[in-house]
């Protein structure tokens, strides 16, 4: 399953994670491996959370983390069928960390 996570800034694990997809600069794609977790990173160049959700989707995108998103992108996300995670993760590596280490 893939997950995206959108990023203020590139820092590796330590990339801070943006509240927001319109305004995040960057998100990751994370999928799990035989290997662990593997992660790609992608520009943002979205103006809306529709655009950024037919991105997510094209990517094959099922979860996506949105600390701040409000009930209407939420609705969109899941009419879409990804659900949205709204835990208030600060680093791409405590999202790894929670949703990763149980799969």
């Amino acid at each position: 399953m893939k997950v995206a996570v959108p990023l203020k800034e590139e820092k590796g694990l330590k990339s801070p994670i943006n509240e927001n997809f319109k305004t995040a600069p960057l998100f990751a794609v994370l999928r799990q491996t035989e290997e662990g977790v593997e992660v790609n990173l992608f520009k943002n160049v979205s103006e809306t959370e529709s655009e950024v959700a037919q991105v997510l989707l094209a990517y094959g995108v099922k979860k996506v983390v949105y600390p701040k998103a409000n009930e209407r992108v939420k609705l969109g996300f899941e009419s879409l069928k990804m659900e949205v995670i709204d835990s208030e993760f600060k680093t791409l590596e405590e999202v790894i960390e929670s949703l990763f280490s149980r799969e």
